[in-house]
């Protein structure tokens, strides 16, 4: 068995890279528009990055959703999952060989900021985004704790 690569979400910043093809539906529903790439916050430009897995803003959803109940599980990632564990006061998101490790707080915070980010793509596009979260809010994975129109207004003020 291959040992985890582990990394502190205070440590690094989760950076979403939307391909230039990519539309609406693709950002929103397509589990492989969004590459997600973790960036050590203490480094510089060229400073390390890796290539961390594909999603859409559903599953970023999701994954939010999972860590706004507080419950284990296993939650739907582009095309695969990403593990969620609690032990204490810590939470562990594990996926392909890596793990990010942090309180649940600073989880949450991560998964906002990636929401905030996927928000702000598709405003630059000229989407409606208030659009968007309604169709989120009220998709094949209604009811939400985190709910995705609440979390856009939220983000707007």
């Amino acid at each position: 068995m291959t040992q985890q690569e582990e990394f502190e979400f205070s440590s690094v910043r989760l950076v979403p890279e939307f391909s230039s093809y990519c539309t609406e539906e693709n950002i929103v529903w397509v589990p492989d528009a969004i590459t997600l790439k973790l960036r050590r916050k203490s480094d510089s430009v060229n400073g390390m990055e890796v290539s961390h897995s594909h999603t859409s803003l559903e599953h970023i959803f999701l994954l939010l959703n999972q860590l706004e109940e507080g419950e284990p599980g296993t939650v739907l990632w582009g095309s695969s999952s990403i593990g969620v564990t609690f032990t204490g006061d810590r939470v562990a998101l594990s996926h392909k060989g890596s793990k990010l490790v942090g309180s649940p707080t600073s989880a949450r915070q991560a998964v906002e900021n990636l929401v905030r980010e996927t928000f702000e793509e598709l405003h630059r596009q000229g989407v409606d985004t208030h659009h968007v979260a309604r169709q989120l809010q009220q998709g094949r994975f209604a009811p939400w704790t985190a709910d995705p129109l609440e979390i856009h207004n939220q983000m707007r003020d």
